[in-house]
């Protein structure tokens, strides 16, 4: 470095860039404890989004229900009923030929 010329700012070439610091092991432990946490915290928050979607089949039965797209209609809708494992009813529907393959008392996973 050169020496103060009594200048407020100092010339180009005055500073020298910063040295890159290695990280330690402790450092890199602390970055994949932090990675693991929100990888776990996202997980988390996806599988309370969409809720426990397998379970027992409680019931079957085809039913029209009404549809609204581009205009309201009744669709054929091949309804499995299943009670999740921590006790809520769903209705979910499926493929006639999934349907027809689905017997009662059968875990499913929707």
């Amino acid at each position: 470095m050169r020496a103060d010329n009594g200048n407020r700012w100092p010339d180009s070439g005055d500073v020298e860039p910063p040295q890159r610091v290695p990280l330690r092991l402790r450092d890199k432990l602390i970055l994949a404890l932090l990675a693991a946490g929100c990888a776990t915290a996202i997980g988390v928050l996806v599988a309370w989004a969409t809720g426990d979607t397998s379970g027992i089949v409680a019931d079957k039965r085809v039913v029209q229900k009404t549809v609204c797209r581009d205009g309201c209609r009744l669709e054929t809708c091949h309804q499995i009923t299943y009670v999740t494992d921590d006790g809520h009813r769903r209705e979910l529907c499926v493929p006639p030929g999934r349907y027809d393959a689905i017997d009662l008392g059968d875990r499913i996973s929707g």
